[in-house]
């Protein structure tokens, strides 16, 4: 089971994982 602790810590760091392949993304169109 997992526990809506561990849920949002993963929703987190998913958050901050689409911010960086943002970044890099409009890095490599550059």
């Amino acid at each position: 089971m997992i526990t809506s602790k561990s849920f949002k810590k993963l929703i987190v760091q998913a958050k901050k994982f689409l911010m960086q392949c943002r970044k890099e993304i409009r890095q490599y169109k550059k």
